[in-house]
């Protein structure tokens, strides 16, 4: 009982992104088989071969297959976030082979199988799922991607669709982040970063992409549910809310945004406590200092923004660019994917690979349902593709 209670809890773990019950137990009962009394000691690396050679020759909608797809996609994210890989809110543009210059969110690294010693070649994945384009996701082999960012690919960030309109402000705001610090370094050398500035920056961050989801919500920008209408965001209602010394004004926003996505609630409820009645005086200095952080983020856009007839090259793509770019008096266009969207058509794949308009917070994943048309291909290519060396961005302190 005792070993499968370990068990159990490291699953929980590795499945964070993924929590649903038969997906936890799915991943329990392979640590229990490769692992006897010591689960918690079995190689991510180890645990993944195991669950994905029991997809080989199987096809989805097979009993038991899709819950187990879900198992190995949990386990293959656990994996890249512990040898660095790229991650779920990484924009990838692709620079070479057959879908060079398209661009999508990385879904789930893609690891090279090591069958003689039942694990996976070490290092870094040789290719990463990519939805391109809504289209389906597709494998493609890390040497031909390269991560997008708003400073040296304003026209992928321009067109990027997102699963979810808080997964699009997440990646917005960990992207004016990394915007600001790279354009507007000056500008962060007299804030006070506290005793761990990486925290600062994350909850920073964090705090952003909830004020983003709150004014746009306010001003009916959250739709369609694919975050492109986020373009049309006035930073200055973002700036607001960011704004002055009522810690019951961000306390709120905090409380408002609830998102059905378990890997970020434990990070939401931390941002939560931080601005709850029960925070230390410890707890009141970080607040301030992620507050100051935050506010000038958006500043510092509002700020370049105002002078894109000056210095275009300094004008930050995100939130507010497109509204900030159309002439005055202009209404705001239809968002694109709108029309799809309510016409019916706009599917989106669930975790679960069925087909549902809307389906939430969820990742989308390769689409299995009959509406694509054709015969469900077999899962044997799991692995497929070469091996390659090519290492991803590493996240440093930015401002060093």
């Amino acid at each position: 009982m005792e070993q499968r209670g370990w068990a159990y809890e490291r699953a929980l773990e590795i499945a964070a992104v993924d929590a649903r019950a038969e997906v936890v137990d799915t991943v329990a009962t392979a640590l229990e088989v490769l692992g006897g009394a010591s689960p918690d000691e079995v190689p991510l690396g180890r645990l993944l071969w195991h669950l994905a050679a029991g997809l080989r020759g199987r096809h989805r909608g097979e009993d038991g297959v899709d819950v187990l797809v879900d198992a190995v996609d949990a386990v293959a994210l656990a994996l890249g976030a512990e040898r660095g890989a790229w991650g779920q809110d990484d924009v990838l543009l692709v620079t070479g082979g057959e879908y060079q210059g398209r661009a999508g969110l990385m879904e789930v690294p893609v690891w090279e199988p090591d069958d003689a010693a039942r694990d996976v070649m070490p290092g870094l994945p040789h290719a990463y799922k990519i939805d391109l384009d809504r289209t389906g996701s597709l494998p493609v082999p890390t040497e031909h991607l390269r991560v997008a960012t708003p400073t040296t690919d304003p026209g992928v960030f321009m067109d990027v669709a997102f699963p979810s309109v808080w997964v699009g402000c997440v990646v917005w705001g960990d992207r004016l982040v990394r915007w600001h610090a790279e354009r507007r370094r000056s500008e962060w050398e007299p804030l006070d970063f506290g005793p761990d500035p990486a925290d600062t920056v994350s909850r920073a961050a964090l705090l952003l992409s909830a004020a983003l989801l709150d004014a746009a919500t306010t001003h009916g920008l959250d739709e369609p549910d694919d975050g492109t209408a986020l373009l049309d965001l006035p930073l200055a209602a973002v700036s607001t809310l960011l704004a002055g010394d009522y810690d019951e004004t961000i306390a709120g926003v905090l409380e408002r945004t609830r998102p059905g996505l378990a890997v970020t609630d434990p990070l939401l409820d931390e941002l939560r406590n931080l601005w709850g009645p029960h925070a230390g005086l410890e707890g009141i200095l970080q607040r301030r200092r992620v507050q100051r952080l935050a506010r000038a983020i958006v500043v510092g856009h509002q700020v370049a923004g105002q002078r894109r007839d000056l210095d275009p090259g300094r004008v930050p793509v995100g939130p507010g660019s497109r509204a900030a770019a159309r002439p005055p008096g202009r209404p705001r266009p239809l968002g694109r994917g709108a029309a799809r969207h309510r016409l019916g058509r706009g599917h989106r794949r669930s975790a679960r690979g069925r087909c549902a308009v809307g389906a939430g917070l969820r990742r989308p994943t390769a689409c299995a349902s009959p509406c694509r048309g054709g015969a469900r291909p077999p899962l044997d290519g799991m692995f497929a593709a070469e091996k390659s060396q090519v290492k991803p961005l590493s996240s440093t302190d930015p401002r060093a």
